[in-house]
């Protein structure tokens, strides 16, 4: 058709902000591929990236800021903005901080993970295309087409405008169950060790599950979202919500390692001998909360890289090789 969304896989803060600047209250699709890059370069402080994150939390809620400059300037914009990001969960995680999932970028995302299928001698080999024959996904195909009327169907629609929100309503029952769903999934992970880094992700989620029950209702043309259609969006979610707690697990054992390896430089930099309150103030000025110094002190004792021992004037001390002092 002629509605053009993806942007571009590749932007910075101004580029990003002077292109949705001329595409008000239009659907604009950021696509890019390695994100652990993306992460490392903007928590790197580049130039061009500082303030990237920033900028991404306002575009979720809906406003590209407008910006003064001397040779271009732009007015605030409603946008419609969908980041679509990929990459390596490993490196990906490795470059964020558990105090990113508190508020910020975290909670405004969706996370999905894809796990590669187990390799066999079988689906390793490659199939020969036919001569003067395209393969077409088939179900990619139908899915398209039923996007498309729908989309065709709603544009016709002379209430309906990009300026104008449409109001869609749930029954009375779906409405029920949808606004029980943030409730029922925050009692359920209360007790988890990191729950106050998922529930902020819950909070926003629980917008995002609202909104695919009111894509199941649009794409089959009604205006009356349906019990059915908040299943449907809560079945999807269930993936969502598990993939959530992986991240935040995976992040949560990042964050730590990096504790621990911190700590551990630390200590060999002090001939691997130190006090533990000196260790203590050394962590707390590099952002390591009482908590989370005790934590990975427990860990590394109890992987025989530390000994809590007593110094020569009886400080209980770290010590790295088993120093006494």
């Amino acid at each position: 058709g002629d509605y053009q969304y993806i942007l571009t896989s590749d932007a910075t803060e101004e580029g990003l902000i002077d292109v949705l600047a001329t595409r008000p209250n239009q659907s604009s699709l950021y696509d890019r591929d390695e994100v652990q890059k993306l992460i490392s370069d903007i928590k790197g402080q580049k130039g061009y990236m500082k303030g990237f994150l920033e900028t991404l939390n306002e575009l979720y809620d809906g406003w590209a800021r407008g910006r003064i400059r001397a040779a271009k300037s732009t007015k605030d914009t409603q946008v419609n903005f969908v980041q679509y990001l990929m990459g390596i969960r490993s490196q990906f995680q490795e470059n964020l901080e558990l105090s990113d999932f508190k508020s910020g970028w975290g909670p405004r995302n969706v996370f999905v993970r894809g796990e590669s299928p187990e390799r066999t001698r079988e689906n390793s080999r490659l199939a020969q295309g036919k001569h003067g024959h395209n393969k077409v996904d088939r179900g990619l195909q139908r899915l398209a087409q039923t996007l498309t009327k729908a989309r065709d169907f709603w544009s016709s629609k002379k209430e309906v405008t990009r300026e104008t929100p449409y109001r869609m309503r749930f029954d009375e029952d779906a409405w029920e169950r949808q606004t029980d769903w943030e409730w029922d999934v925050k009692e359920f992970f209360k007790d988890h060790p990191r729950y106050e880094y998922l529930k902020p992700s819950i909070e926003r989620m629980s917008i995002n599950v609202m909104k695919v029950a009111i894509l199941f209702a649009m794409m089959e043309q009604r205006d009356q979202v349906s019990m059915e259609d908040v299943l449907n969006a809560h079945y999807i979610a269930c993936q969502w919500v598990e993939d959530l707690v992986v991240i935040v697990e995976g992040v949560s054992e990042s964050y730590e390692l990096r504790h621990m390896r911190a700590l551990e430089d630390y200590i060999i930099s002090k001939d691997g001998l130190v006090s533990v309150a000196a260790a203590f103030k050394w962590a707390v000025s590099n952002g390591m909360k009482r908590r989370e110094f005790y934590e990975a002190i427990e860990s590394m004792t109890e992987m025989d890289i530390l000994k809590i021992v007593e110094d020569k004037r009886g400080k209980r001390s770290l010590s790295y090789g088993f120093k006494s002092g």
